[in-house]
């Protein structure tokens, strides 16, 4: 990959709506395959050949919701 393509961290473009203490404006955007809730934690979660891994998880408390935004082949 040359520094000039974009980095794929998954096919969805996430909304998520956070508190104040996380981000001013109360909402955040992540790219990832698919999202889980663990324990109260939102996970975002990238599927690659060598396994799952997690790009962004959100602690209890700190996310209210979230939604697919947009898709990408």
């Amino acid at each position: 990959m040359s520094n000039n393509e974009p980095i794929n961290y998954g096919r969805y473009y996430w909304y998520v709506r956070v508190t104040k203490e996380i981000a001013e404006t109360g909402e955040q955007y992540v790219q990832a395959d698919e999202a889980q809730v663990k324990d109260g934690v939102l996970l975002f979660i990238q599927h690659k050949d060598e396994g799952a891994t997690i790009n962004m998880a959100f602690a209890p408390g700190t996310w209210l919701t979230t939604y697919v935004t947009s898709y990408q082949k």
